[in-house]
């Protein structure tokens, strides 16, 4: 059996004829167990192995320090995808997949589809967890520097390390991904719900807010804003100023 992509238009069904659609990508983002198999195989060198020539399973094997039944099994999945052509035991990274998955190409997408077996542990963890109502100010940040992707990657990954998953899958709304692993689907802009960028102003609110509730000892609403900054991706530290003795409050990003 194949795993054939199909294009809901004309145009779609065109581009996908034309190769024009990278269907690495396609399988990555919706095709669940395909989109693991192929970031599994970027992950590993399946496709960097074969770029210079065909090679049978038990030689990726060796060559990756793999287990041999595993990457048959790898390479006739991805082979049932289309993603690499088979000959007997022998594999081959066909030339519409190279322009995609070569390094060499203008069109590479290879680092993006080993990123993605690391979104899928992520929405993994964020499985019942509802997004925060503001976008993390690090993620923000990092966006409205040149839109500087890498940087947001990099501070969502701060946000899985330290357990902001209401922050993390806030982050994910915002740039089109679910975060649900049931629902994996492409999201316009204008339909992304319940989420809003949260500036620097939003944070000194809201620790003013805290700050004047625990003053009037009202600890539980202290607490339940706390929570609320945690969920943004913001660490609180409270400390006593060492001149006035006043307790002074400071923020910093998850780590």
């Amino acid at each position: 059996m194949r795993i054939k992509a199909s294009g809901d238009d004309l145009l779609e069904r065109a581009a996908i004829a034309l190769n024009l659609a990278p269907l690495p990508a396609g399988f990555a983002l919706y095709g669940l167990t395909a989109g693991r198999m192929i970031g599994v195989a970027q992950r590993v060198g399946i496709f960097a192995q074969l770029l210079p020539e065909p090679a049978t399973a038990r030689r990726l094997a060796e060559e990756l320090e793999l287990q041999v039944a595993g990457t048959r099994l790898l390479c006739e999945n991805l082979a049932g995808s289309d993603v690499l052509e088979q000959d007997g035991h022998t594999f081959s990274l066909p030339k519409r997949s190279r322009k995609w998955l070569d390094p060499s190409s203008d069109t590479y997408i290879g680092t993006w589809l080993e990123h993605t077996v690391t979104y899928w542990e992520w929405y993994g963890d964020l499985e019942g967890k509802e997004p925060a109502t503001g976008l993390p100010g690090p993620v923000l940040d990092a966006l409205l520097d040149d839109l500087n992707t890498p940087k947001a990657i990099a501070e969502m990954h701060k946000l899985h390390s330290a357990g902001h998953g209401r922050g993390l899958r806030a982050a994910l709304a915002f740039l089109g991904f679910s975060g649900d692993q049931g629902k994996i689907e492409r999201v316009r802009a204008r339909d992304r719900q319940g989420i809003s960028i949260a500036p620097k102003a939003k944070v000194d609110a809201l620790i003013s807010a805290r700050n004047a509730a625990r003053a009037a000892k009202n600890f539980k609403e202290a607490d339940r804003i706390r929570d609320e900054l945690e969920a943004m991706g913001i660490t609180l530290k409270d400390a006593k100023d060492p001149k006035t003795g006043e307790l002074v409050t400071t923020w910093e990003v998850a780590r």
